[in-house]
């Protein structure tokens, strides 16, 4: 237990060491793979492939200074985070059965030494030089780094055993110096020269028939450095530039589970799959449904010296994306100049028109699958429920958006263990996409009639709450000083803190956008946030585990941030669920 909580802390921590490159792109799409010579341990036909470093050529100058810089960030949140969990080992495991202080001890003194004292270049990591892929071979995970000059990966790993006693069986092969740390019924494979470091892990009753192919010692006669047209192919049809990204075949993974007569595989063997499983009918019918959303692909559109813009794709069929498209409602506009900015839709209306029509397809053409012989049965009786009517306000309801800002922590009223009196001062604007406003107003006086004698124009102006709220509603604890309304025909908008109502009136009279989903974020004033309300962790009435934690929280929070704005939007497109993260660094 105690050999498996080690290496499992360790992988954990050190699985997040590579660059975080998942969405680059110079602004030159290249749509040839790079010539690397790590992609010839790749099959060609693995179905998932990650890969980070193939093109450093391609990387601007600063931002490999800006990511290296970075790894000194991510070798602190490391620090923090192992500090974090053995503080959690201590109060979990009180009575030390699972792993005493010095264990515990030696995990820190381990990760200083190898991660934090040289920000991974110890362990070959280094933005610009080190390349990285995964992949899958029969199945099975596994990772590849193209070590940069100057690592100690030798020495790391006999300090390891040394430190922990884990005992590895060790052995040199192909050039290679293979460790197998067994775990119960798994092996982790660990294996390196002066050019790689490979891990992977296999069942400990089948890994010594998989130790040449997992390791690369044996390559893939049909390898990616010989054939990169699939995700050339990729590359070309996202717009992706360099070569960082990331595949994942569903549809390809789930035929070898599907079909596993088609497979030569020691996993399948492994859990004793075989084909006469599933009927030709299910196998059509669940083929047909992989089919419809086959893959999830993921890498950079653009990449400059201050900006990069990534993609995340699940990949659909173009009928089932662009019905899905219509569940997207109306986010309307809010302050993107705020810390933080949150902003969500959905189309009820529209979303049961789109259920109906699949409930429908069942309906007319029952499932010949006996694994979906209930979906048949029900499918009428949840047609009927789909169909009753909604209540005005829920069809009326399209999205919402709401940003917040400059948030202000009284600490005497905290320490005092006043919460009424905690917050200062903050900004805050939340807008309500509607189909109509003035009868949603109506709605709502009719339900509370002190609102009844409120003057409420809808043509975008201004509206002082303080001037327009009942006495009995002047008791709320906010600043009413600022507290503002606007409202037209489609928008809702509340704006507290900001003087004069901010730019609310100005917000409330654009479209805003059909998205489902959209988030910014200015790393000034997040941090900023963060910082107040972390003030909150010296409240006395907090226990100092409480306390310890919230400031390891914070810790964590402010070592990720090397951007300075992001935004993100998810919807449905053409090529499916789709999306874009902008960051500005």
């Amino acid at each position: 237990m105690k050999k498996i909580i080690i290496l499992g802390l360790l992988v954990l921590g050190l699985s997040g060491c590579g660059d975080d490159k998942d969405a680059e792109k110079t602004d030159i799409v290249q749509s040839a793979l790079a010539e690397a010579e790590i992609l010839s341990f790749v099959p060609a036909d693995t179905p998932m492939f990650m890969s980070s470093g193939l093109s450093n050529d391609l990387y601007p100058d600063r931002y490999i200074e800006v990511m290296q810089d970075y790894m000194v960030n991510i070798a602190n949140y490391v620090k923090v985070a192992f500090s974090d969990l053995n503080e959690s080992m201590r109060q979990i495991d009180k009575d030390k059965q699972v792993m005493g202080d010095a264990d515990l001890n030696k995990i820190e003194q381990f990760v200083d030494r190898w991660v934090v004292d040289g920000h991974f270049s110890k362990l070959g990591l280094k933005v610009g030089e080190s390349q990285m892929v995964g992949y899958l071979v029969d199945l099975f995970p596994v990772i590849r780094i193209q070590l940069s000059e100057g690592h100690q990966i030798s020495d790391m790993f006999a300090d390891l055993d040394q430190q922990f006693t884990l005992s590895p069986q060790v052995q040199e092969q192909g050039g290679l110096a293979i460790r197998e740390y067994t775990m119960d019924r798994m092996t982790v494979l660990a294996a390196h020269n002066d050019d790689y470091l490979v891990l992977s892990v296999a069942p400990t009753v089948i890994k010594d028939k998989l130790v040449t192919t997992l390791t690369g010692i044996e390559k893939p006669a049909n390898n990616m450095a010989q054939n990169r047209n699939r995700l050339n192919a990729v590359k070309t049809r996202h717009g992706f530039v360099v070569d960082d990204m990331f595949v994942m075949d569903v549809q390809a993974v789930a035929d070898y589970f599907i079909n596993p007569d088609n497979y030569d595989a020691a996993l399948l063997d492994f859990f004793q799959i075989e084909d006469n499983k599933l009927s030709p009918a299910c196998k059509s019918e669940i083929n047909a449904m992989l089919a419809k959303a086959p893959r999830l692909v993921a890498g950079a559109t653009a990449m400059t010296d201050d900006r990069i813009d990534s993609a995340m794709i699940w990949e659909m069929d173009r009928e089932l994306s662009q019905d899905m498209a219509q569940l997207a409602g109306r986010i309307p506009a809010a302050d993107e100049t705020a810390a933080f900015s949150f902003g969500m839709s959905v189309d009820i209306l529209n979303s049961q028109k789109v259920l109906t029509k699949y409930i429908d397809n069942i309906i007319n053409e029952p499932y010949q699958c006996e694994l979906f012989t209930q979906f048949n049965q029900q499918a009428e009786a949840f047609r009927a429920k789909i169909s009753q009517p909604l209540p005005p306000f829920i069809g009326n309801f399209k999205g919402f958006n709401m940003a917040f800002s400059d948030l202000k922590v009284n600490e005497q009223a905290a320490n005092m263990n006043k919460p009424a009196e905690m917050i200062d001062s903050f900004k805050m604007q939340l807008a309500l996409s509607v189909d109509e406003a003035q009868s949603l107003i109506g709605m709502a006086q009719m339900m509370l009639p002190q609102l009844q004698g409120m003057v409420l124009p809808t043509d975008g102006s201004l509206i002082p709450l303080k001037e327009q709220l009942p006495p009995n509603l002047m008791s709320l604890p906010v600043d009413l000083n600022s507290a503002y309304a606007a409202i037209n025909n489609q928008t809702i908008g509340l704006s507290l803190g900001y003087p004069g109502g901010g730019n609310l009136s100005d917000l409330v009279k654009q479209e805003g956008q059909n998205l489902l989903i959209s988030t910014t974020a200015d790393a000034a004033g997040y941090k900023q946030m963060i910082e107040e309300l972390f003030k909150l962790a010296d409240m006395p009435q907090l226990s100092e585990e409480m306390k310890r934690q919230l400031e390891s929280q914070k810790q964590i929070t402010l070592n990720m941030l090397y951007w300075k704005q992001q935004k993100a939007t998810v919807n449905f497109t053409d090529q499916g669920l789709t999306t874009r993260i902008l960051t500005t660094y």
